[in-house]
């Protein structure tokens, strides 16, 4: 009889840590995702606290980066006949309506046959008519191939007229070497607008660190803020500004460039 008790005690006991068990698994849903196991009434909850997949931010930057990409060639003004020369200027002053563009240290932009041209220098002048003999306010060397500079003198005054020339030496169908020039001219937009402008940029990227977004997905968006407001000139700068950029940034500048040389009249002929 005390045999028998003592076997009833001890399945009474080994049931109810069975029951405590599947009480306490039942109750910690965490538990069983760890062993890689769902719940499906839970399933919901359990994503919301799951860290983002790898590559997540990375597929919203190339998402940012295509609509950017779509954005500016929908900018892009009407074809104007371009001959196809050696030498394509892109910016400033070359996309915008008016010549306008934001920022008062442009950079400015051209793509060239490194293999028939040879770059020599870029001046800014006083706006006017195009006369080789106005006052020059900046100038830089250039290096053979260079294909930009960014302009590192004094700021600009908003509102005022500006003309930059670019200076070249080309190969012609003779294997001969002649100078060439190009002139363009832009000018900065007025101040109430340009400040408003920088206080919209700011305000941007503020919202965007808060969100712990890369520099180059924040720089993405300012350069499509630009776009939307046709400055074009500006998105390619702020583009330009990226550290080390990824593959995919730097193919979307260089396909934007190509796409605005198919429609950029070129001065750069025999």
């Amino acid at each position: 009889m005390l045999k028998i008790s003592q076997t009833l005690m001890s399945l009474v006991v080994l049931i109810t840590i069975v029951i405590s068990v599947k009480l306490s698994v039942f109750a910690s849903p965490s538990l069983l995702l760890d062993q890689g196991i769902a719940l499906k009434e839970s399933e919901p909850s359990l994503k919301q606290k799951l860290p983002a997949p790898k590559g997540s931010r990375l597929m919203g930057d190339l998402e940012d980066l295509e609509e950017l990409k779509l954005s500016f060639k929908r900018k892009l003004p009407p074809p104007r006949g371009s001959r196809g020369g050696l030498l394509c200027p892109v910016s400033p002053g070359i996309l915008e309506r008016e010549f306008v563009i934001w920022s008062d240290r442009p950079l400015f932009l051209w793509q060239a046959n490194t293999r028939q041209t040879k770059l020599q220098k870029l001046e800014l002048l006083q706006a006017g008519t195009l006369d080789y003999n106005a006052e020059i306010l900046w100038e830089k060397s250039l290096s053979p191939a260079s294909q930009n500079v960014e302009y590192d003198g004094q700021a600009l005054q908003p509102g005022q007229n500006y003309q930059w020339q670019l200076t070249w030496n080309q190969q012609n169908q003779n294997q001969q070497w002649r100078s060439y020039k190009l002139n363009r001219q832009f000018r900065v937009m007025a101040a109430p607008e340009r400040n408003q402008i920088a206080a919209d940029l700011q305000t941007l990227a503020t919202q965007l660190r808060a969100r712990k977004v890369s520099d180059e997905a924040i720089a993405i968006r300012q350069a499509k803020y630009f776009v939307d407001r046709g400055l074009l000139s500006d998105a390619f700068q702020v583009l330009y500004m990226i550290k080390n950029p990824s593959t995919e940034t730097a193919t979307a500048v260089q396909e934007l460039i190509d796409s605005v040389c198919k429609l950029v009249k070129n001065l750069s002929q025999d």
